[in-house]
């Protein structure tokens, strides 16, 4: 562990790891980048390692278990690592704004998440906060349900995801051989499901000119700090540290929500076509898909989710 061992004169003998897979220039980075600013002038000075050069997610986790780093920054795929007994929370369309995420997280079922997460991951989290709504990115229109049968689709791990976009009949792939470019040119693929800013950052418009706005995950992350470190720091760090990562999320959440507003014309001065997509014929699916996940809690789950947001 990268410990902060206080001088005389105020200056760190080792600065403390923040690391995370995402693009500098996405809600993580800039996250982070701020959190990192906000407590130099406390003394405390933090180094941030983006772009996943310590690893992906699920590393970066392992990592702060094991004492390796200090902090990073997870994303959805997290929760089905930490607690995959909460699976559901992630099932596509459960949700219908960025606030409820959030709601959900920083609310008694998130606190009942995490309350675990101490002992057995050396984990603290300090701060939730709103990225993206998750999109599809396509080689064509996608209008509808409809439109996703037989749709060879990439999506992310969490197995929310495989198991809704199987039942719509898209052949779903998850891990590939090839960047997403050469499998689209490959024919390996002809469509992701990524969050937007994801999709913006990676240029995909030449290979995946279509956008879906589907938004049916609104991508939540938190800003996590390893409990070890947290609580062998002088009482003053310790306090300013989880006061601004909760400023940080705080911001982040802010400026990520406003930015929906204008990420369709984002998306299509980026050279994608922008459709809508009406996912009503998809919502019974959101009760079968909790039927097979989180061992079997996932009805009650879902039912505790809609009784908090009042649906």
């Amino acid at each position: 562990m990268a410990l902060w061992l206080a001088c005389a004169g105020g200056a760190a003998a080792e600065p403390l790891r923040l690391a995370h897979q995402f693009r500098e220039a996405g809600s993580a980075g800039r996250a982070a980048a701020d959190l990192a600013a906000a407590v130099a002038d406390g003394g405390i000075d933090i180094k941030v390692i983006p772009d996943g050069r310590l690893g992906d997610a699920t590393a970066n986790l392992r990592q702060i278990a094991t004492g390796e780093l200090d902090l990073t920054i997870g994303g959805s795929l997290a929760i089905g690592y930490l607690s995959p007994e909460y699976r559901a929370l992630l099932i596509p369309f459960l949700v219908d704004q960025p606030r409820d995420m959030l709601t959900i997280l920083e609310g008694p079922i998130g606190q009942e998440m995490t309350a675990g997460w101490v002992e057995k991951y050396n984990l603290v989290v300090l701060g939730w906060f709103y990225s993206s709504p998750r999109i599809i990115a396509a080689t064509r229109p996608l209008p509808d349900a409809d439109a996703l049968k037989g749709l060879k689709l990439r999506v992310g791990g969490a197995d929310a995801w495989i198991d809704f976009f199987l039942r719509t009949g898209a052949q779903v792939s998850v891990r590939l051989l090839l960047d997403i470019d050469a499998a689209v040119r490959a024919n390996m693929i002809d469509a992701v499901d990524l969050p937007a800013e994801a999709i913006l950052n990676n240029a995909y418009g030449r290979a995946l000119p279509h956008v879906a706005w589907t938004r049916h995950h609104y991508e939540t992350m938190f800003i996590g700090v390893s409990a070890s470190l947290l609580a062998g720091l002088p009482l003053d760090q310790r306090d300013l540290l989880m006061r601004q990562a909760a400023v940080a999320a705080q911001r982040a959440t802010l400026r990520d929500a406003d930015a929906d507003a204008t990420l369709r014309a984002r998306l299509a001065g980026n050279g994608f076509t922008v459709t809508a997509f009406d996912p009503a014929p998809l919502r019974p699916d959101v009760d079968r898909v909790a039927e097979t996940l989180s061992g079997g809690r996932g009805p009650a789950l879902v039912a505790r989710v809609r009784a908090q947001l009042g649906r």
